[in-house]
């Protein structure tokens, strides 16, 4: 044993020679389904296959982020249950590896999406209107990554106030879950709809919505402190809270916006709005 331990390091380096660390498997759900390599041959495919795979992360991927991060249960979000019971039954409150879980999910499908775009940009001659709609795109995605952030953000205060020994600050969070609960509904139903006007009709309202909760949680707060049943830093969080709530809303919308509030096999045949006045529009909600 004295012999061996002079020999420990270099024993220890031979063995990782010998047994190289695997890297741990990524699962199915979290890689690309849609981005083949025939598909690059022509813009009009490669294209469909980098909406397909947009729609498939913000559909899937940061459906299951969002829910993860928001201690809710996915298929309690698509049940029938009202969104008071969906939130009830979601009491499991303890502590995540938020960024491991974003790592492994989203991550993987992002990287692969803007290489391919790149891929797509170097290998094909695109019209100037199949170059906006993978700028919009990338922009989706870039949108999508954003709204990871302000989950994050929400899961740590989430994590701090709904362990907490104030029934009124708890309940007030609980509130906010119910909330997202509700745009999330709100969501999937507007992107089942047929007609891409009655979409983006839909989605202006939405965020309207989103925007009045927010008013109204400040209000409240502001009695709440006030008749001292929460503390001037519950209400700070809270605040913060509802405003990463809204950042969310927002982001979702945006994201919604272009991925399904436009026919892209139609407006790769014709010139599309400038990137200023998709901008500007954008920045009116």
């Amino acid at each position: 044993m004295l012999l061996l331990l002079g020999f420990v390091g270099a024993i220890a380096r031979f063995v990782e020679r010998l047994l190289p660390e695997k890297p741990a498997p990524i699962s199915e759900e979290s890689q690309p389904h849609y981005l083949q390599k025939n598909y690059l041959k022509y813009p009009e495919t490669g294209i469909d296959a980098l909406v397909n795979e947009s729609k498939h992360l913000y559909t899937n991927a940061i459906f299951e982020v969002i829910a993860h991060g928001t201690y809710l249960h996915r298929h309690h979000i698509r049940s029938e249950l009202p969104a008071e019971q969906v939130v009830a039954r979601s009491r499991d409150i303890t502590k995540l590896d938020f960024r491991g879980f974003v790592e492994e999910k989203v991550q993987p499908i992002y990287t692969a999406i803007i290489d391919y775009s790149n891929q797509l940009q170097q290998q094909a001659t695109l019209t100037l209107a199949q170059q906006d709609m993978l700028t919009d795109l990338k922009h989706a995605n870039r949108d999508t990554l954003i709204i990871v952030t302000n989950i994050g953000y929400l899961n740590h205060d989430l994590m701090r106030y709904l362990r907490s020994n104030n029934e009124t600050i708890r309940r007030e969070y609980n509130r906010l879950r119910v909330l997202l609960v509700e745009m999330i509904r709100r969501l999937a139903g507007i992107m089942r709809m047929a007609g891409i006007e009655q979409r983006l009709s839909a989605l202006d309202a939405l965020f309207r919505d989103v925007k009045k909760n927010d008013r109204r949680l400040i209000a409240e707060v502001d009695i709440l402190v006030g008749d001292q049943k929460i503390t001037p830093e519950m209400g700070a969080h809270l605040i913060s809270s509802s405003a990463a709530l809204k950042r969310l809303g927002r982001n979702l919308v945006r994201v919604a916006r272009r991925l399904y509030g436009q026919d892209f096999a139609q407006a790769s045949a014709k010139q599309k709005p400038t990137e200023a006045l998709e901008f500007a529009r954008e920045e009116q909600l």
